[in-house]
């Protein structure tokens, strides 16, 4: 299964693509989410309007849609930032129309991605990397098929 960490929070997300805005781009309104790859479960959890995010030379970076209403849930990991959180919490859906990359410098392949809340383990492969543990887990729309906790519920 492919998966990209992204950000340490959809707000800070959020923040740092309208960021990519700056120099002549724009963050505007879109419509629904209807790409057909992605099953109806999670096409059905999302807000009715998402965001394009386009560069100064007018190519998109990136569309995002949140999902409407995001259930309360508990992350007792030492370090969270987004306690209200369960891990696996399906937050939204996020698209590029061409290849992207991510904070580290690898590629993101074009196409529809599910983003999820996580937080990094305590095991040796993972101490050290940020001060924050919470991030986002980018996968494939075609293999979260539902919105609840978890890639597949």
């Amino acid at each position: 299964m492919l998966r990209r960490t992204w950000g340490v929070g959809f707000l800070i997300l959020f923040v740092s693509l309208t960021a990519l805005a700056v120099n002549g781009g724009k963050v505007e309104s879109t419509g629904a989410f209807t790409d057909q790859s992605a099953p109806e479960a999670v096409r059905k959890a999302l807000a009715p309007n998402g965001y394009r995010i386009t560069l100064g030379d007018g190519s998109v970076a990136c569309e995002i849609w949140f999902r409407a209403s995001i259930p309360a849930g508990k992350t007792d990991a030492s370090g969270a930032v987004y306690t209200t959180l369960a891990e696996s919490t399906f937050v939204g859906v996020i698209t590029f129309a061409k290849t992207a990359n991510d904070y580290r410098g690898q590629s993101i392949k074009p196409g529809a991605y599910t983003f999820r809340y996580e937080v990094h383990p305590t095991d040796g492969n993972h101490m050290g990397i940020s001060p924050i543990r919470d991030f986002l887990v980018l996968v494939p729309v075609c293999v979260g098929p539902k919105p609840g906790r978890g890639v597949q519920v």
